[in-house]
């Protein structure tokens, strides 16, 4: 599981929100095509945290867990805590890991095109 928030800051600058707040239904399916995975708990809490944007804003965010399917891996917008958690390869996820603490993107895109040809 890899931790994950969104911000409100972010989500009322979304199309389809709706304030103050959405509708239960609305506001899950807003999570989900943002990338939290509504099948696990997630909550609502207010404190300060940096955006998308980065700027400190306190406000609300929720707090879940970060969807790991194919659909969201191949967005372009998964972190590569998502493509660890998701594969059951040990050597996959050595390579997740090692790959994390390098800078060069060249070989997260490598490992990427590997990953999502499964």
């Amino acid at each position: 599981m890899n931790f994950f928030y969104l911000s409100f800051s972010d989500l009322q600058l979304l199309d389809d929100w709706v304030d103050p707040q959405p509708e239960p239904t609305q506001f899950a399916k807003i999570l989900f095509t943002n990338g939290m995975d509504i099948t696990r708990p997630y909550e609502v809490v207010k404190c300060n945290h940096r955006n998308l944007r980065n700027q400190v804003v306190d406000t609300y965010r929720v707090e879940g867990s970060e969807r790991t399917d194919f659909e969201w891996r191949r967005s372009g917008a998964a972190s590569i805590g998502a493509y660890l958690y998701s594969t059951e390869d040990i050597f996959m996820k050595e390579d997740l890991r090692r790959m994390s603490r390098r800078s060069e993107s060249d070989y997260f895109e490598k490992i990427k095109q590997s990953f999502d040809g499964e």
